[in-house]
Formats: structure tokens, sequence, C-alpha cells
């Protein structure tokens, strides 16, 4: 593979599950908050499990914001390395999580290693046919954006506020 430049950053999730549309939603807000460096890269993945496959190989660095589920209060934040993502047996703490886990461990078969961050948040309702966050997750979103806005900027890509009235979508 080519040498590659930048980091991505990948929202997982279905926007039609209520708190599981937390990543979909995290892009969003860095698109309308922030002016990102040329070398940032803004992805909703969606649900698209492996098939993010492509979007990853391009580079060598990303963050990743998800649900995490691990029983703890709804709301919690958490921020660990990439690389403690494994593939679950089931049930996995997140099937898009998975993916991921999936998608480096292909990656990393064929000598490509992808270093990065996962961002994620305990969800309070992952409800099927639901649009919109919960009210405990979308008090969450200031701090979400700032942690992955901050994580950029310790990793050399520091973003710059949104001047007011730009089209965020």
């Amino acid at each position: 593979m080519s040498e590659q430049e930048g980091i991505l950053v990948l929202g997982l999730g279905n926007s039609l599950h209520g708190d599981d549309g937390f990543g979909p939603r995290i892009i969003m807000e860095l698109q309308k908050r922030y002016e990102m460096p040329a070398a940032v890269e803004l992805a909703d993945g969606g649900i698209l499990g492996l098939s993010i496959l492509p979007i990853v190989e391009r580079h060598h660095h990303m963050i990743v914001v998800d649900t995490v589920a691990l029983g703890n209060e709804p709301g919690t934040m958490y921020r660990f390395p990439l690389s403690e993502l494994k593939v679950p047996e089931a049930p996995p703490h997140h099937i898009h999580l998975m993916g991921v886990a999936e998608v480096l461990r292909i990656l990393k078969n064929d000598g490509y290693e992808v270093e990065g961050t996962v961002i994620g948040i305990e969800p309070a309702a992952i409800t099927p046919w639901v649009m919109g966050l919960s009210p405990t997750i979308e008090a969450k979103i200031a701090e979400a954006v700032e942690l992955v806005a901050g994580e950029l900027k310790r990793r050399g890509y520091p973003a710059a506020a949104a001047v007011e009235g730009k089209d965020g979508g």
C-alpha cells in the first residue's frame, strides 16, 4: 500500500435506533462546528460493518466514535486505544465496533497497521425505529465533540472553529 497521510474520524451507528446514532451525530457536529485541516477526513460510517474497509485503508491513523455498551451509567464517556478492540464473541460490545476490529485484523494480516483511539459513550436507549438521541446522550454531545477535537489536536491536527453561519447541513 502507498504511504498514507492524515487521519480518519469515523462515526459509526444507526441514526434510526435512538442512541445508536451517536457516532454519525458527532461527525455532523464536527462538520458544523469546525473547519478541519485538509488531512482530516470525517466519515459517517453508519452501519457499514466490513464495508468500511476502503475508507479505513486510506489512513494509518483514525478515531472511531460509537456507542460502547459496557454496562456502566448511561452517558459514561470512554476513550481507549484502537489496539484494545478485539473481535468479540457474541454478544459483542457493539456490532459496529466488531466490524472495525475485523477490518483492522484484515489490514494487519496484509501488513498494514492502523493506529488510533476509540471515543465512545454508554448508551441509554438503543431502540429500533426511534430517531434522535435520548436526553442523557444529547446532553453529552458538546463534551464528545470537544473530546474528538482535543484528540485531533494532540495528534497534530488542530481544527479551527467554524465561521458563524457556515452551512452545516
